[in-house]
């Protein structure tokens, strides 16, 4: 990552921060928020900083400003939908809530001269194999990346912003260049995911430089808990130095992360982890089973002509999921079906359709019965489980003794998911589970206190192992017998060598704390007419002796310029430096013979 720009050496004596925002980008749903001063002073005791274990009990909905209605919606709620709606020619036309409701009001030909897309955020976790057609259809027509639609989606939400800020005050002037900015971010995201959220930043004019010190990065746990903390709404006994596991249950992904408050912040004390298993993916089950009920031809073709009628089948199956508990065996509830849908059913009324759990047709409706839920609620459930069950596994072989696990995040609203979650947990753990109150916007008002106060993270816990490729000395000791490693050895007049060694920066599991300096590496060109040195960037989760073994995975390189010479003895040495910073790893190259700083830039890999 480096400069992209000529900018003042003090930025913040010519352009200083008027403005904190956070942005809390799902993958359903996004919103933001902005902190009110009585915030800032409960955060501050006179002139110095409070620990966080000190700061009383607040009111966030009274200490936050953030946007709750939303063009689209009639209901208030913390955020608007995470979709696009582009024309052919590749204009935006809508954005949030107004992109799905403009798009499903279209005609069949009408929207083959738009593109509608959703779920995007998925795309920047590249284990993800979930298709998404509305980005195959933009990359294909206007060759556009996951980085650039999330920036296009940014640019929109930074003109709500700017309405937002300068609508109740008609002489102010918003200017992102005075804004600090804080993304929430999966806990599980690699720093790859989060090098390309900053490059959406910059892509959409948020931040100045890529390495801009004006965007912060708080995993969605995190501020879950942050706001759990420090709310009166908690419902919570958690209390100071108390292990916490935090369950984050979002529309796309389910993150886990163990954390302790301390006094003056928040310590990670195992690894994380998550999956791609949230509430979207519940719709899209049930909208699959649906549509085999029906007869998927007939599904296709007719909500292909008039595609509003989804919108009203996605409609009453948000009622569904509200209302199942899970505590009432004979659950039965309704579906609307559009007419054009009922008259081409071919099953008849009450005739229970397979594979649904006994769902049946009767007189215009499609029944949802208990078993039918359950059977679209299984794999998720399994998967959530399966995560928190092996979170407890690492918390006990780590020597933590887990006093709560904590539900947060939109799907966390569900009382199915979490009565079957408890359910499922030895009692010792079930009777720890406790759910956020404000499971939608507990997220968006934690992320604006750690915009406040990003030194509350005070360490976290390397999820990869990340290292270099590099050539070094031959030593038998440590890379076994010549006969082994033959083809990787080589000769010149300063001795014997050996290539595509992995030299380790950073270790799985390594306690990271932000603002330190976590790894420094030396590396000279091949030859005095090189131009610069590129660092090849591997992860992996083991610690291999070699780039080619245990599963290595190049994620990017790094391009350092150097000045030619005339001769190997002059040529340029080049000191990387890596520092962990809340939002992710931030790379940084001197000259060691000029003393220059050198431009250092992060290309990567999907």
């Amino acid at each position: 990552m480096g400069n992209t720009a000529s900018l003042p050496s003090d930025l913040s004596q010519v352009q200083p921060v008027k403005y904190q925002i956070a942005i809390d980008f799902g993958t359903s749903h996004s919103g933001f928020s902005m902190p009110l001063p009585e915030l800032s002073d409960a955060l501050t005791s006179g002139t110095s900083i409070s620990d966080i274990g000190d700061v009383q009990r607040l009111n966030l909905t009274r200490c936050v400003k953030y946007k709750s209605s939303w063009p689209g919606s009639t209901a208030s709620y913390p955020k608007t939908r995470t979709a696009l709606l582009y024309h052919n020619s590749g204009r935006i036309i809508a954005w949030g809530n107004e992109a799905c409701t403009r798009y499903l009001e279209m005609c069949s030909a009408d929207q083959a001269n738009h593109i509608f897309i959703d779920k995007f955020k998925l795309l920047l976790d590249t284990t993800n194999k979930i298709p998404n057609t509305g980005m195959e259809r933009l990359k294909a027509r206007f060759n556009k990346t996951p980085v650039d639609v999330i920036s296009d989606y940014l640019r929109e939400m930074a003109g709500t912003i700017r309405e937002f800020i300068e609508e109740p005050n008609p002489n102010e002037k918003w200017n992102p260049n005075h804004t600090r900015w804080c993304l929430t971010v999966p806990a599980m995201w690699s720093d790859v995911a989060k090098l390309k959220m900053r490059d959406a930043m910059f892509k959409a004019g948020l931040i100045q430089t890529l390495n801009s010190d004006r965007l912060e990065f708080c995993s969605e746990p995190m501020a879950g808990l942050i706001h759990e903390t420090i709310t009166v709404d908690s419902m919570s006994t958690i209390h100071k130095d108390d292990p916490v596991l935090i369950v984050d249950l979002g529309g796309g992904t389910v993150d886990l992360t163990v954390m302790r408050m301390c006094d003056n912040g928040f310590q990670e004390l195992v690894e994380g982890s998550g999956a791609t298993c949230g509430s979207t993916l519940l719709d899209t089950a049930f909208i699959a089973m649906f549509k085999e009920a029906i007869g998927a031809g007939a599904y296709q073709r007719i909500i292909s002509n008039k595609p509003q009628h989804e919108s009203t089948i996605r409609s009453s199956w948000e009622f569904c999921k509200l209302a199942f508990t899970g505590t009432e065996p004979n659950f039965r509830t309704k579906i609307q079906v559009p007419a054009p849908l009922e008259r081409a059913r071919v099953r008849e009324d009450l005739d229970p359709v397979p594979g649904t759990g006994g769902a049946y047709f009767d007189e215009g409706d499609f029944y949802i019965t208990y078993e039918t839920m359950e059977l679209l609620y299984a794999p998720i459930v399994d998967n959530v489980h399966e995560l928190v069950r092996r979170m407890i596994r690492e918390c006990k072989e780590a020597g933590v003794d887990l006093r709560h696990i904590y539900c947060v995040g939109g799907f966390s609203q569900s009382r199915y998911l979490i009565n079957m979650l408890r359910r499922r947990l030895m009692e010792q753990y079930a009777k720890k589970v406790i759910v956020s109150p404000n499971g939608s916007s507990a997220v968006v008002l934690g992320a604006i206190v750690f915009a406040l106060r990003p030194n509350l993270l005070l360490h976290q816990i390397a999820r990869v192992t990340y290292g270099t490729t590099v050539r070094t000395t031959y030593s038998e000791s440590r890379f076994g017998p010549r006969a082994a490693v033959r083809a990787r050895l080589e000769n010149d007049e300063d001795g014997e060598w050996i290539r595509g060694v992995f030299s380790v920066i950073i270790r799985r599991r390594d306690k990271l704390v932000p603002g330190t300096v976590v790894a420094t590496k030396v590396y000279w060109p091949s030859s005095s007419s090189q131009q610069k040195v590129v660092i090849d960037i591997l992860v992996s989760t083991d610690c291999p002796k070699f780039a080619d073994e245990g599963g290595c995975r190049q994620i990017g390189s790094i391009d350092v310029a150097v000045t030619p010479c005339q001769s190997s003895s002059k040529r340029d040495s080049v000191k990387v430096t890596v520092t962990m910073q809340p939002s992710g790893l931030l790379f940084s190259a001197i000259n060691q013979r000029t003393q220059a700083y050198t431009q250092c830039h992060i290309n990567l890999y999907e």
